[in-house]
């Protein structure tokens, strides 16, 4: 287990250098497509970093092999922090030196195994917090009419008040949408479901549920979501922006957020 904690922070850290580059030179940018691959390369990369392994030559023995995993933070973190005790007088008649010699003890941290603990309860949190979510919107989803708008994409619609938002291939939008602002949400989110934008959120909460600093990815990468939606929208539905910015503006009341849905107005862009 402390392995596997480990080899966490070495990813965590890996991550918070590529996310600050991230935003220091392309955040904000658009080059909405680069940054949506950025932001999923650099999660993929930094968890593969910890397993790439380089041995540097030096001429100082002690430097030459030196990895994380030999550091003392390591083998405390793992449970294999020895030590020895003190050294004892042993007699030259001694019938056997080598049983005779004190062995080594293993130390236990406590702030290792609280760490672990600690680890352990933020995984069933975030298991537990997204399954609920999960269910919640299954069942607000059970029931309420629905048309398919395409071959693997249905519209729902609803009389609450929701905003429209997309969830997995699922369009919700309210009854109580119509004119420009119906016909904007539905492309709006059809662009979400057509771009495969929960496929990027589906892997995004696995490994926020391994690596916390993934959250941070998840927030930016949602984000990047609405700007590349929203580009469609303008481009490729003939929609104009004018219209569409008020739109953005005078809306107010959006989609409870749920883990793996994009909502229209998750920001004002």
């Amino acid at each position: 287990m402390g392995s596997i904690v480990l080899y966490i922070i070495e990813w965590a850290f890996a991550l918070l250098v590529l996310i600050a580059i991230y935003k220091a030179a392309f955040s904000g940018t658009t080059l909405l497509r680069f940054n949506r691959f950025y932001l999923l390369g650099a999660t993929l990369l930094s968890a593969l970093r910890p397993l790439v392994h380089v041995t540097i030559t030096d001429s100082t023995p002690v430097a030459a092999g030196l990895s994380i995993e030999e550091t003392n933070f390591a083998r405390e973190l793992s449970g294999t922090f020895t030590f020895t005790a003190e050294p004892q007088t042993m007699w030259a008649d001694a019938p056997d030196l080598e049983t005779s010699l004190p062995g080594p003890e293993r130390k236990t941290s406590l702030w290792a195994v609280f760490l672990i603990g600690t680890y352990a309860i933020y995984v069933l949190t975030l298991i537990i917090g997204w399954s609920r979510g999960i269910i919640r919107a299954r069942k607000f989803l059970y029931g309420k009419p629905r048309r398919r708008l395409s071959r693997t994409v249905w519209l729902v619609t609803h009389s609450e008040q929701y905003g429209p938002f997309s969830w997995m291939n699922y369009i919700v939008i309210s009854d109580s949408e119509n004119g420009f602002a119906r016909r904007a949400s539905l492309r709006h989110e059809y662009s979400h479901v057509k771009l495969l934008h929960s496929i990027d959120l589906i892997v995004l909460l696995a490994c926020t549920i391994v690596n916390p600093v993934c959250w941070l990815v998840l927030q930016e990468i949602k984000i990047v979501h609405e700007y590349e939606a929203d580009d469609e929208v303008i481009n490729r539905y003939g929609i104009q922006e004018q219209d569409y910015q008020r739109l953005l503006i005078l809306r107010t009341v959006g989609a409870e957020a749920y883990a793996l849905a994009s909502s229209f107005n998750l920001n004002i862009k």
